[in-house]
């Protein structure tokens, strides 16, 4: 037995069917955006999480790390392997330490990593002929520009203030 509604025609089995457009008039406001709802997260999650697409920056113990980690990696493979390690990572923004330990360096402008020649001009003129010239000169004061990164609010070193670069980790 088929129900039929008042005008006539057979009845959907959900119901009846709406008469058509309704009049305007007060609306149900509309459900909130999954943006505008904020997840449950204990206090001061936001400030320890960087925001979406922002990578973090380095800690200063870790760029220390690397460091240490750098010089050992020479060390073992008798500055032979590193360097070819170091060549064929470079482009990246990486060397054989920033890689073992997830960091990368990317451009303060962009953010993407500035590519084989100003990573050359980072790490081998920068860090290396420059260094190497301002310590002599300096009778070994000059090093304390490797912990230039200890008071900047980004962890930058002087060659990554001049180049425009931070140190981040990779997700």
């Amino acid at each position: 037995m088929n129900a039929e509604n008042p005008a006539g025609g057979p009845q959907s089995p959900a119901g009846p069917q709406s008469p058509g457009p309704q009049a305007p008039g007060p609306q149900a406001p509309p459900p909130p955006s999954p943006s505008s709802q904020s997840p449950q997260a204990p206090a001061g999650a936001a400030l320890a999480t960087p925001a979406a697409g922002t990578p973090e920056l380095s800690s200063v113990g870790k760029r220390f790390g690397a460091y240490v980690l750098e010089l050992l990696l020479f060390l073992v493979t008798l500055g032979i392997g590193w360097l070819i390690w170091t060549l064929i990572i470079l482009g990246r923004g990486q060397t054989p330490a920033k890689q073992i330990l997830n960091m990368r360096v990317v451009n303060t402008e962009s953010g993407q990593s500035p590519g084989w020649g100003l990573m050359f001009v980072r790490e081998f003129l920068l860090k290396g002929v420059v260094m190497s010239i301002v310590v002599s000169v300096t009778f070994g004061l000059g090093l304390i520009l490797y912990f230039w990164l200890t008071w900047d609010d980004k962890n930058q070193e002087l060659w990554d203030k001049v180049l425009s670069t931070v140190v981040v980790d990779e997700a």
